[in-house]
């Protein structure tokens, strides 16, 4: 026995050294990025990466333009003045702007602009200074200050962008400090801003001689340049003036390549050179390819470059490309291999770049290949065996066992060998030794089942204390293949079995069985037990292979019930958040504890979702880690995004083992293979993630290309576009988009989700395009997420606003509103009108009849009211008549006097005359002439008054005409006194006048004017006569009233004032306001109608535009004053 063990332990030794060997250095792989359709690139001449990430490649064929899927080539149209000038390309440089600089062989300099996808071109105009030296394009550059450089076969120009001008720098032959030749071919600014140019064609038919060349430092402040040459007799000078490639590397290093396969490391500060010459008897070293005696001057040195890993790469046209690695200290040459399936093609490389992903680009110049090299491998860790592994286990003393198809092994904390443990069995049945289980339980016992039924490890002895299945004892294990264990919260300890499950009394030995059912008649499956699991709220659950699913076990009840029927089980966990997970053939499942049931899990950024899960894992960061037939699997905290660690990292996951992760309390995941296990470290992982570039490179409305502009919905170009603003009518829309990043772009993958509208991430095509039909207005996010090779994701959003038609605006519904309101308002106003008509037919008649009965009144109010008004213009009438009555009395008296005096006079000189007494009769004579004269005069008085009486009694004619104021005054002052002493002999007034007599003559109505006097002066007459108030109405008792009318007339400015005051008693200030009402009076009844002064007021105001004003004091008197305009 103890011989079997030695043999049994040297088997294991061996395997376990197997285990500790580092793996081999890294293979490189030479990917090709896929030719044009039915076409090839036929010569790569430069590669450059825009501030999109896109990669472009200038070549004998036109420009193209690739993200890692697609290819988009660009050539020359000669029916579109917008397409490239030439298929024959020199070069191609991206600017920090976004355009793209292409150079070509004889047409010239074109900038494309991807927003609009227009060709701008530039060609050498020899009338235009300004224009570019030569159609011939080599190089292109921005330097750090922003300015263009170009290169050509006529010198170097500065571009100018804002003027679209050049500036040049030539050689100048009797010029040391002018370029040192003319044909430009490589360009490079140092990590100092100094800018290194390279001239010389190595080709006899570009013209020039073999020694024209040279490297120049250019001085920008000057525009100077200083010449590096080759000397024949210095071996510290270039090896040729043909400088064909500039670069600096990470330690500062200026690496100079040039014809014959010329490299050089160059001493900036001595001006000197180190010539790296081909050494046959010590090729691994550094240098420069060895030369063809055939064609020595056209072999040089394309490029010198480094890839992210440190690795230098040189470029020459026939020897194919170098590669050396500085820490192995040798160099490695690709030269063309037909059969290669991932070696290099091509008998030489033109052009190198390096993407910011890491990624090395070479193009290659006889078959046109662009290859895509990855320096660096961001590995997994893989530990190798010979067989299996299945299991793993931490100590307490940080040992590490280690469980497989070679049995037990034990290492220790730096992994290494250090003993295998095995059961003391047969060594020549290799079965038996298989390891599925190691578990420590709460005393620290190791438990470790598998294909030898359970073992119990005793550290004191070194030795297994064994318990197998007996079909003779049914208090033993239920079948020796132990596939799971668990010790329970309430120290119950249970065994997974290919034959059920075992609940062991650890202190007997002896064990329960248990076959699971769904109910008390129905097997389920076969009863192998995979994985046993109890939950924080201590519930026990079972885990079935072979489509047994998954048992809630009651431990009280014995009872099962049953989930997942019909699918193969592999692995239980439970996270930090208290959620179960499940794992099996059918994929990742969570258990929901509100529904009871289990929901797969899925990810849109897993095309094919998460198959035949083998293991679950939490890391420190609470992460879920899956082991999978697709790779491993993290998902992270939120459970809403997952990385996919596959190929890339190096992991087979056809290889990895269905049962076992485990993770060591330092945080490392151990996952097994059928070849080995996985040592992950997620912090590092994370450390490393680098998310891909991802962005939007079109949008399309009705499948019509959007071109930013003012005028557009793209207001400036998509990379910086927040938010599209559309119209109803503009609902059909596209985007596309694309992930760029090309360690693995085969692995690349893109999803996408139109916020607001689509329920779920969708995957994209290959393309990158989303299309979206008749999207209603609203407002909508739209999301983009890519994940590279290594599971790093990316994302960005534009917000789509899609404006509703006028009729479903804001304010079209505030109208609808309004307009709603107003039609409910309105049929109330018509139910009301209805039941109102009714009311109003009731009533109508009724009206009539009050109406008849108004209108009765309302004509016997209108004659009054006229009767009133004639009465009231025959009493002012009866004054002027009375007045004028006896204004004609004196005259009459004075005619009848006279009359009868001459009358006795005749009489007496007919007496005289008979006497003969001639001298009294001339005397009488005389006295009857006197007489007659006055009654000639008195008679002619008479006449006036009457023909005045006639004037004023006659109707307005409502014609203004010139009138002596002062005069119509006076006049109707006399014939209102006359008037009223015609009616009261008692009446006495004294009447006072004062006129201005600078007036003279003004237009106005007399008539009306007239009316308007008289009728003032009635009044102050009126009032005059009128009973003292109480107590005499003057503040001084013995004051005697003496009645008095004044009347005065006064010019101011242009008007006239005519004036009527009295000293009567006054108006009382209650009545003030309503004198020129029509039908107001204070007279008692019968003797005025209260029309005077109204029918006063709107000849003053409204015939001549004047003013009538009162002002009284109580007891004191009144005056009326008349405004006239001049």
């Amino acid at each position: 026995m103890k011989y079997k063990l030695q043999i049994i332990a040297i088997v294991l030794l061996i395997s376990l050294v197997k285990w500790s060997c580092p793996a081999v250095a890294q293979q490189i792989v030479f990917n090709t990025v896929p030719p044009p359709e039915g076409g090839d690139f036929n010569w790569v001449s430069g590669i450059t990466q825009d501030i999109n990430g896109f990669m472009w490649f200038s070549t004998k064929q036109g420009l193209h333009r690739y993200n890692g899927s697609q290819l988009t080539t660009y050539q020359h149209n000669p029916q579109n003045p917008n397409s490239i000038s030439s298929n024959l390309l020199e070069t191609v440089y991206a600017d920090s702007n976004g355009d793209i600089w292409i150079g070509s062989l004889g047409s010239g300099l074109d900038r494309y602009n991807p927003e609009t996808g227009i060709f701008s071109h530039f060609q050498h105009n020899p009338e235009n200074q300004a224009s570019i030296s030569s159609d011939t394009v080599t190089c292109i550059l921005r330097d750090k200050q922003g300015i263009l450089w170009i290169g050509t076969h006529g010198g170097l120009d500065q571009f100018d962008t804002k003027t679209n001008s050049f500036s040049h720098f030539r050689h100048q032959a009797n010029e040391t400090s002018s370029l040192s030749n003319n044909q430009v071919r490589a360009m490079f600014e140092d990590k100092h801003g100094t800018l290194w140019i390279g001239t010389g064609s190595p080709y006899p038919d570009n013209g020039g001689t073999p020694t024209d060349g040279g490297l120049n430092r250019f001085n920008k402040e000057t525009g100077t340049f200083t010449r590096f040459l080759h000397d024949p007799n210095n071996n510290q000078s270039l090896i040729s003036n043909k400088v064909s490639a500039i670069f600096e590397d990470n330690q500062g290093v200026l690496w100079i390549g040039t014809a014959k396969n010329g490299l050089h490391k160059m001493n900036r500060e001595q001006g000197t050179f180190e010539r790296l010459i081909y050494d046959p008897v010590h090729p691994e070293k550094l240098s420069g390819p060895a030369v063809s005696k055939e064609t020595p001057i056209y072999e040089h040195i394309t490029f010198i470059t480094q890839d992210a890993a440190g690795n230098y790469w040189l470029g020459t046209v026939e020897a194919g490309i170098y590669y050396f690695n500085p820490k192995e200290e040798k160099v490695v040459q690709f030269k063309r291999i037909e059969t290669a399936i991932s070696g290099f093609k091509d008998n030489g490389a033109w052009p190198a770049f390096n993407s910011r992903d890491g990624i090395l680009w070479i193009g290659g110049i006889s078959h046109g290949n662009i290859y895509r090299i990855n320096p660096i491998k961001m590995e997994i860790p893989r530990i190798p065996t010979s067989r299996g592994v299945s299991a793993f286990y931490e100590a307490k003393n940080g040992d590490f066992w280690i469980g497989g198809d070679d049995g037990l092994v034990i290492t220790d904390r730096n992994k290494h060998q250090r003993k295998p443990l095995i059961p003391d069995i047969d060594p020549t049945n290799k079965t038996d030794n298989w390891v599925n289980i190691i578990k420590e339980d709460r005393q620290r016992n190791i438990w470790v089942g598998g294909a030898n039924g359970l073992n119990l490890w005793d550290t004191k002895s070194g030795s297994f204390i064994q318990y197998k299945y007996d079909s003779l004892n049914n208090k033993t294990l239920s079948d020796n293949r132990v596939l799971s264990i668990l010790e329970d919260s309430k120290s119950n300890f249970w065994i997974g079995t290919v034959n059920g499950l075992s609940l062991m009394d650890r202190e007997k030995g002896i064990f329960s069985r248990y076959y699971l059912r769904e109910d008390d008649t129905i097997r389920i499956g076969y009863n192998v037990v995979s994985t046993v699991f109890e939950d924080k709220t201590n519930n026990l659950w079972i885990g079935l292979l072979n489509g047994g699913g998954v048992f809630l076990f009651n431990r009280e009840t014995k009872k099962n019930k049953n989930y997942l029927k019909g699918s193969t089980i592999t692995c239980l966990t439970e996270d930090n958040s208290g959620t179960l997970w499940l794992g099996g053939l059918d994929g990742l499942f969570r258990y929901n504890r509100e529904e009871d049931n289990f929901i797969r899990y899925s990810d849109p950024g897993l095309m094919s979702g998460i198959p035949n899960v083998s293991s679950i894992v939490e890391d420190k960061q609470h992460c879920l880690w899956v082991s999978s037939s697709i790779g491993l699997i993290r998902i992270n905290q939120q459970r809403n995004q997952t990385n996919k660690f596959g190929k890339s990292y190096g992991i087979n996951a056809n290889n990895l083992n269905w049962h076992e992760g485990f993770k060591t309390r330092n945080g490392q995941l151990y996952f097994a293979s059928a070849t080995g296990y996985y040592l992950v470290n997620p912090d590092e992982i994370a450390k490393n993630l680098k998310s891909p570039e991802i962005g939007f490179t079109s949008f399309r409305l009705a499948d019509q290309a959007v071109i930013s502009g003012d005028n557009g919905p793209l207001k400036e170009g998509l990379a910086n576009t927040k938010e599209i603003r559309l119209s109803y009518g503009q609902n059909v829309f596209s985007f596309e988009f694309a992930i760029v990043d090309y360690a693995d772009p085969e692995q690349n993958r893109l999803i996408y989700y139109l916020e607001n509208y689509d329920k779920t991430w969708q995957q994209s095509n290959v393309e990158g395009k989303a299309y979206y039909f008749n999207i209603p207005p609203g407002k909508y996010t739209f999301h983009i997420k890519g994940a590279n090779s290594y599971g790093a994701w990316a994302e960005k959003s534009i917000d789509i606003i899609i404006l509703p038609p006028w009729w479903k605006t804001w304010w079209a519904y505030c109208i609808y509103g309004l307009l709603f309101i107003a039609v409910v308002f309105g049929f109330d106003r018509f139910q009301r009108q209805r039941l109102l008509s009714a009311e109003r037919e009731k009533n109508r008649e009724r009206e009539l009849v009050q109406a008849k009965e108004i209108e009765k009144a309302y004509t016997e109010l209108k004659t009054t009211q006229s009767q009133l008004i004639q009465s009231e213009k025959m009493a002012s009438l009866g004054e002027l008549t009375a007045g004028i009555a006896h204004e004609i009395q004196n005259p009459l008296n004075f005619v009848n006097n006279f009359s009868e005096v001459n009358t006795e006079l005749i009489q007496e000189m007919k007496d005289e005359i008979e006497k003969g007494n001639l001298e009294v009769v001339k005397a009488l004579a005389n006295d009857i002439a006197d007489n007659e004269e006055k009654i000639n005069h008195h008679g002619k008085r008479a006449d006036a008054i009457v023909k005045g009486m006639l004037q004023h009694s006659r109707s307005s004619s409502g014609v203004k005409e010139p009138a002596n104021i002062n005069a119509l005054a006076d006049e109707y002052l006399r014939l209102a006194y006359h008037g009223l002493r015609a009616k009261d002999k008692s009446f006495n007034a004294t009447m006072k006048t004062d006129f201005d007599q600078s007036i003279g003559n003004i237009n106005i109505i007399p008539q009306d004017i007239g009316r308007v006097i008289l009728n003032l002066i009635t009044n102050a007459f009126y009032a005059v006569k009128a009973p003292l108030p109480p107590e005499g109405g003057f503040k001084d008792p013995d004051y005697k009233h003496e009645p008095t009318v004044w009347v005065s007339t006064k010019k101011v400015g242009a008007k006239v004032l005519i004036s009527v005051r009295d000293n009567g008693p006054g108006i009382p200030p209650k009545i003030l306001d309503k004198i020129f009402q029509p039908f107001f009076t204070t007279k008692p009844t019968g003797e005025g109608t209260g029309l005077g002064l109204s029918m006063s007021y709107e000849i003053v105001t409204k015939g001549h535009g004047g003013e009538l004003k009162v002002e009284t004091k109580e007891g004191e008197g009144s005056e009326f004053t008349i405004i006239l305009p001049v």
